[in-house]
């Protein structure tokens, strides 16, 4: 009797494990779970080995873990100097998310990564190319902005001329000579009481300038729409402040969207 019980309360408990498989499989975010979460804290702490086993633990229970790699090649690279384990993690993380923004500051890293293990080989035998690889990658970094540069100076240019064929030249009338009238000769005392004094005299306000509005095309920025309509960058802030009601920072700028240009 005792033994067929114990047999049943076994058969109950394995039924209570097995539950069901989707919800065993069913993960929190990554950046949400218990372990990602106290790793970062260790991190603030000071405490970076303690974190790198916290990252670790996220990796092994995950199918893909992208920002606990990039956590962990960023410590190997910056706090341990372990090159080759930072190279590895960095490589992990693009591999998992090859698109994302951080894409282009992660191979940065990778690319100091290889630095510091070139720079602690005996001898530092690799230091000349690196200092050629670097200038090369500056060299065409710089040529790739002088590219962009170029093309919104096409751009302009092009707006420029279309400005110039829209706007048709107004006739201008022919000038008619009016022979002075010939006034009566006032007392002083009389054209003085006529003639209202300028301090007397309403200023008519000037009418306001009226604003320009543009619609935002992608890849626009503040920066480059007070470069295409101004000639200079320090147009932005006013910019900005003309559309404090569509836009939350300098940067919320949205293709489709319809600012005010101030005069």
């Amino acid at each position: 009797m005792k033994s067929a019980c114990l047999a049943m309360l076994f058969a109950f408990l394995a039924l209570l494990g097995a539950g069901c498989p989707h919800e065993r499989k069913t993960l929190v975010e990554e950046t949400l779970d218990p372990s990602y979460v106290t790793a970062k804290q260790r991190l603030r702490e000071g405490s970076p080995d303690k974190a790198i086993v916290l990252f670790e633990k996220v990796i092994h229970k995950r199918p893909t873990a992208p920002e606990s790699q990039l956590e962990l090649g960023a410590i190997f690279l910056h706090h341990k100097k372990d090159p080759i384990r930072a190279i590895y993690h960095l490589q992990q993380y693009l591999e998992q998310k090859p698109d994302s923004r951080e894409a282009p500051m992660v191979e940065d890293m990778i690319l100091s990564a290889k630095r510091l293990y070139a720079s602690q080989l005996p001898g530092n035998p690799f230091r000349k190319a690196l200092d050629q690889a670097e200038l090369l990658d500056t060299i065409d970094r710089l040529e790739k902005e002088n590219r962009r540069l170029a093309s919104d100076n096409n751009t302009l240019k092009g707006q420029l001329a279309i400005l110039s064929a829209t706007q048709t030249p107004q006739p201008t009338q022919p000038t008619q000579t009016v022979a002075p009238a010939v006034q009566p000769r006032v007392q002083p005392a009389r054209v003085a009481a006529q003639t209202p004094s300028p301090a007397t005299q309403p200023s008519q306000p000037s009418p306001p300038a009226a604003a320009r509005s543009y619609t935002v095309e992608k890849g626009d920025t503040l920066y480059r729409i007070s470069m295409r309509f101004y000639g200079r960058p320090d147009k932005i802030q006013a910019i900005f402040e003309a559309n404090r009601s569509v836009l939350k920072d300098i940067n919320d700028l949205k293709p489709g969207q319809v600012i005010n240009l101030p005069q």
